[in-house]
């Protein structure tokens, strides 16, 4: 919408009014066009780790914190995984790996923990098939086939495997969209952790936010709601528990010291210096579909990590090609 010229530029506005835009999260280049502001946050998430805090302690295992590294969780997903024979009971972990999902909360991450993003800093090319990309994939993939820690690839989307339900014992999840839900269901003790790093921390956040009209007669009208919204509003808005908040000074008002999640504000601040967005482009759905279907081929052991990222990177090159 930015680059048919039906949004705003805001950074005349965010100048004029003195707005900081260090007193808000980081949202990588959701709202930004060519290095311009075209809209603000206004509900911000970020994907971070659920766990069941009981079964760690009937495990006798840490629970997650900052330091956990790959080997960690998938250590823990190992020993947290309940058999009974042939059957699984309960699996260590849930990382949403299905055909044509867009990887939020599963691939993204760990491309990004693996230094790597799905495509190249101007989002014209594929950047993914490289030998971190494929390490990244076969890492998913050892987890669901030689650990068999974490569901099958066809069983990703069965309601029989719920965190709420304790037969997941860990859950790659988006914050805060679980928290109420878990709250009045859970008859466990939970909290929640940073993702685990790779070679360093990251995890996406896909923060929704507004903007302008560009055709709008009352833009300055416009701005001066805007304005509210993502600063006073965003004190209303937390304090109610209704979004959490993308402006700083309004966190606060959203957590509750007494009320789990008790780590979300650790888990923020510790996630916060690794978050990445989703790299949009015209053709989003297009690309994440086809490249979250080839790693899910991947991770159900039906095409090598190699030969899966190879088949994407042609797909995905064919699909922004066209947005030229």
């Amino acid at each position: 919408m930015a680059r048919s010229g039906a949004l705003l530029d805001l950074q005349p506005y965010l100048e004029r009014s003195k707005v900081n835009t260090n007193d808000f999260l980081p949202t990588g280049d959701i709202f930004r066009y060519r290095g311009r502001i075209y809209g603000m946050g206004d509900a911000f998430d970020f994907v971070g780790l659920l766990y069941n805090q009981d079964l760690f302690e009937q495990a006798a295992l840490a629970v997650p914190d900052a330091s956990w590294t790959w080997e960690n969780l998938r250590q823990a997903a190992a020993k947290l995984t309940l058999r009974s024979g042939d059957q699984v009971r309960r699996y260590g972990m849930y990382m949403y790996v299905a055909p044509e999902y867009y990887g939020h909360a599963s691939w993204m991450n760990f491309f990004a923990q693996n230094g790597v993003r799905p495509l190249n800093a101007d989002k014209t090319r594929a950047a993914f098939n490289t030998p971190a990309g494929v390490e990244a994939v076969r890492f998913m993939a050892d987890i669901v086939q030689k650990d068999r820690s974490a569901p099958p690839v066809q069983l990703y989307f069965d309601s029989n495997w719920d965190f709420g339900k304790e037969t997941l014992a860990m859950d790659f999840s988006i914050f805060p969209n679980p928290f109420a839900s878990l709250r009045q269901v859970a008859k466990f003790a939970w909290d929640v952790a940073p993702l685990p790093k790779g070679k360093q921390r990251a995890a996406v956040t896909n923060t929704v936010g507004f903007a302008i009209n560009a055709q709008s007669r009352v833009k300055d009208a416009a701005w001066e709601l805007l304005h509210f919204i993502i600063t006073e509003g965003q004190k209303i808005l937390g304090a109610n528990q209704v979004v959490l908040p993308v402006y700083k000074p309004a966190i606060p008002l959203f957590i509750r010291p007494n009320q789990r999640p008790y780590r979300l504000l650790e888990t923020l601040q510790e996630s916060s210096s690794g978050l990445v967005d989703m790299q949009f482009t015209s053709t989003w759905n297009e690309w994440t579909a086809a490249l979250g279907s080839r790693i899910a081929e991947a991770v159900a052991g039906q095409k090598s990590p190699e030969a899966a990222l190879a088949e994407a990177e042609e797909q995905v090159n064919k699909i922004l090609a066209r947005e030229k």
